[in-house]
């Protein structure tokens, strides 16, 4: 810190906010006391663009996303494609998710925008999500693992894009903007369930987390596994509850005390369950051990189908 120096880039004095620069080639900045009495020491400055799409969000008053639990809504975000046009622009609301990755320094965030938008070409839709990659040096794993998942014959596997994320005019690096896994035509496309339907076989999306944070879960009867109704996540009425932890603990029951019987084939698609492990074994995924963000979902009169990735 320098109170009262002297900044100069090529003998031009500079004005914060004032003076303009031309950053396609590096500049070296001058600096020196107000009185000269001390040697200038001199800083390069290069401007290098990564060609990724740039994210720039700004919460009001510049406030930080400091819950994963609130919304923090009146929020701008303007996405800009490297040849500078603009891909997106609009208002949200947002806030942060995951778990243990929420503890980290580069935090990952939840979005909901105000109204249904493609972003970056992906479908439209209200919900996404930036992933950090916080713990993963290459930055690849996440999108190597969606793309196994497209590979697969499962019904759907989620898009993401590499951006670069400014949030309240700090950068914070490389992000991959994501859909979040929801019940839609262009998502996990399975019949939408509500309060008032007559067939409540589905549809139905399940995450199995030992978080366990969701406000409608059970425990399963035979493997004490921790399910979740991720969508719907709310309005869910006891019939609707009852249905699906009665078929869960049915097919459970078939699966580990009577396989011989060959029951448990007609509870889960098993097809959908080969392509989700043989995805999850080639990319080294761990989660279905423990379990964490393992993601099952049933259509309306339909098996139990495992993923999306």
């Amino acid at each position: 810190e320098c109170n009262g120096c002297l900044v100069e880039v090529n003998g031009r004095k500079q004005e914060s906010g004032v003076t303009g620069n031309d950053f396609s080639d590096p500049l070296i900045y001058t600096v020196v006391d107000q009185d000269g009495n001390a040697e200038p020491n001199e800083y390069k400055v290069e401007v290098i663009h990564s060609g990724l799409p740039v994210v720039y969000i700004d919460t009001p008053g510049s406030a930080p996303i400091k819950s994963k639990k609130t919304w923090t809504s009146g929020v701008t975000m303007k996405i800009v494609n490297p040849d500078c046009t603009v891909s997106y622009e609009g208002t949200m609301s947002m806030k942060g998710r995951g778990n243990s990755t929420w503890s980290y320094p580069k935090k990952p965030y939840a979005l909901k925008l105000d109204e249904k938008s493609s972003v970056l070409g992906m479908p439209k839709h209200k919900r996404w999500v930036l992933l950090a990659n916080w713990q993963d040096r290459t930055l690849l794993r996440n999108s190597v693992a969606f793309r196994l998942g497209e590979c697969t014959q499962m019904k759907y596997t989620p898009r993401g894009e590499y951006v670069e994320l400014v949030l309240n005019g700090k950068h914070l690096g490389n992000y991959f903007i994501c859909e979040q896994i929801k019940i839609d035509e262009n998502r996990v496309d399975i019949t939408e369930i509500t309060p008032t339907s007559e067939d409540i076989t589905g549809g139905y999306l399940l995450e199995l987390d030992k978080n366990y944070d969701e406000q409608f879960k059970f425990r399963s009867s035979v493997k004490d596994f921790p399910y979740m109704f991720k969508d719907p996540d709310e309005d869910i009425t006891d019939a609707m509850f009852d249905y699906v932890q009665g078929y869960v603990n049915a097919m459970e029951d078939s699966l580990y005390n009577n396989f011989d019987s060959g029951k448990w084939k007609d509870f889960i698609d098993l097809e959908s369950f080969i392509d989700f492990w043989f995805a999850s074994e080639l990319t080294g995924v761990k989660e279905p051990s423990h379990p964490k963000s393992i993601f099952m979902h049933k259509d309306r009169g339909g098996k139990l189908c495992a993923g999306p990735m």
